[in-house]
């Protein structure tokens, strides 16, 4: 047996419920190389310590636990090293990359690939078809909704039958809306504002690795996975810092086959004079960025800009004392839901 961390509980919860579909397990030597050449976008490990890996045979069969509670099975298929660094560097490109150092802090050299038991599929097409969607769009988020993520749903409402509304519920860093804020905020928000022609929601558990283009293809595949027939790509889409090109990952990912159709959002901007949302060739006037950290600091001094936020979601937000992540990372809170899930 072995007790996974939370970052792997969470990548075993989705092999197992068919999100990470072709993949049936966490990786062997082969697929981890596979990854260089996009054969898929991310790499999918199970990494131990040294003692661990050297306990394990090629062949066992593994009892996978996470705080105290049997979650799964693996099948031992290989076991090998892999320079992380090395690795973490042929992904990410740099090493200033924040991505990079988070990707070393959640693996180690000695990997285990195999794979697992295999759970209910997570899948929403037998929904789809009662409300009589043929065509529906996946939308990616781990943020509270405003009126910029509005703009791109209903826009996506015009092209498809209907919508899912995915929120993501993960490992937070400081500053970040907690999970519980996002659920509780976003199924307002969804109640009140779309029927169940026009949107499904669910909540989704996934780690973010801020790789941009590869990112959003991956992000891509797992609502296709869902059910989904088209995917969303926002303008900076799981960017961070300026590390990527404005639109690169649209660029990107339309450039690949991976069985969806993309929808790349145009960039929101605020217009004074129409007093709402538009894109940036929508109308003449001149037109305000949606500055993220205004939009943050309005929810810090409890006084959220109706401009950008539904009146139905500023109420929400109120009612949490501090809506942000502290130095506690939100980990409990997620490990409950994941466990309840489960």
């Amino acid at each position: 047996m072995i007790n996974l961390s939370l970052y792997q509980a969470i990548e075993l919860f989705n092999l197992q419920h068919g999100l990470y579909n072709p993949l049936r397990g966490f990786m062997n030597e082969d697929e981890v190389e596979g990854v260089l050449d996009l054969d898929f976008p991310l790499p999918i490990l199970l990494t131990l310590n040294e003692k661990e890996f050297h306990r394990i045979k090629e062949g066992e069969s593994l009892d996978l636990y996470f705080y105290g509670k049997r979650v799964g099975q693996m099948n031992v298929e290989s076991k090998f090293r892999l320079d992380i660094k090395d690795y973490a560097l042929k992904i990410y490109k740099e090493k200033d990359h924040p991505g990079y150092n988070l990707f070393l802090m959640n693996h180690t050299p000695y990997v285990i690939g195999g794979k697992v038991n295999q759970l209910n599929k997570i899948d929403f097409r037998d929904e789809f078809r009662k409300r009589g969607w043929k065509t529906v769009a996946g939308f990616q988020t781990r943020n509270i909704p405003h009126i910029a993520h509005e703009k791109v749903q209903r826009h996506a409402l015009e092209i498809t039958d209907g919508l899912l509304l995915s929120p993501v519920l993960g490992i937070k860093n400081k500053g970040d809306f907690k999970n519980e804020v996002i659920e509780k905020v976003y199924t307002s928000f969804y109640k009140t504002h779309y029927s169940e022609n026009e949107a499904h929601l669910t909540f989704i558990f996934l780690n973010m690795r801020y790789l941009g283009p590869r990112e959003a293809a991956f992000h891509a595949i797992v609502r296709k996975n869902l059910g989904c027939t088209h995917f969303i790509v926002g303008r900076d889409h799981a960017g961070v810092k300026g590390f990527y090109k404005p639109y690169e990952a649209q660029e990107f990912v339309q450039s690949l086959d991976l069985g969806i159709k993309i929808i790349p959002a145009p960039e929101v901007l605020y217009c004074p004079v129409c007093e709402r949302p538009v894109f940036h060739d929508e109308c003449r006037h001149t037109k305000e960025k949606i500055s993220g950290t205004y939009v943050r600091q309005s929810i810090v001094n409890k006084k959220p800009d109706l401009r950008f936020f539904r009146e139905t979601v500023a109420k929400e937000l109120l009612k949490f004392d501090d809506p942000f992540v502290d130095e506690r990372r939100d980990e409990n809170y997620l490990v409950k839901r994941l466990i309840e899930e489960w």
